[in-house]
């Protein structure tokens, strides 16, 4: 199973506020059909999201701040990072690794069964607890917990900081997956 999502953002699409550079801006509540062209696509750029989501007069500001300041890349990637987590209810790297599946040997047959789902109704986090779901319906109980531990695994570049409540339950999972094997 994967970490807990944020229900509130599995029934509706929400506005996400995030700073950059010391300023505010807003995305509005995009549907899934918004955020999926952007985060399957192989070349996607962080523009697309940032400024290109925002609502338009938070584009201009951006824009303008840009132009005034330049541009911190490393910033701009997180303040990304932090929006896919927020947009789906999961950690980022949770997301881009699940909808990697789309662009992979099995895309053809994922899309095919997500069509079902109407994207330009449901919110990313929605959308994607319904590709998980579909996902995990085909495969077998021993690979579940396989798949799961490769959608929950960071990049090598994320420290991550586990709360003892958290390593525990990591540690009960891994030990009940050895005595099961």
């Amino acid at each position: 199973m994967p970490a807990a999502a944020n229900p509130g953002v599995a029934f509706e699409p929400v506005e996400i506020d995030v700073t950059f550079s010391s300023e505010q801006f807003t995305i509005p509540a995009h549907p899934a059909s918004v955020w999926l062209p952007i985060l399957t696509d192989a070349e996607t750029d962080a523009l697309d999201i940032i400024p290109g989501l925002l609502y338009d007069e938070d584009q201009d500001r951006f824009d303008e701040l840009i132009f005034a300041n330049g541009l911190d890349a490393e910033e701009l990637k997180q303040v990304i990072y932090e929006l896919i987590g927020e947009a789906s209810g999961h950690k980022w790297w949770w997301t881009l690794n699940l909808l990697s599946v789309l662009r992979g040997a099995n895309s053809t047959q994922w899309l095919g069964e997500m069509t079902r789902y109407n994207a330009t109704q449901m919110s990313l986090g929605g959308w994607c607890n319904a590709l998980y779901a579909m996902l995990m319906k085909y495969q077998k109980p021993e690979d579940r917990m396989k798949i799961d531990m490769e959608l929950e695994m960071p990049p090598p570049d994320v420290e991550l900081e586990i709360s003892e409540a958290d390593q525990r339950a990591t540690e009960t999972a891994f030990f009940g997956m050895m005595r099961g094997r």
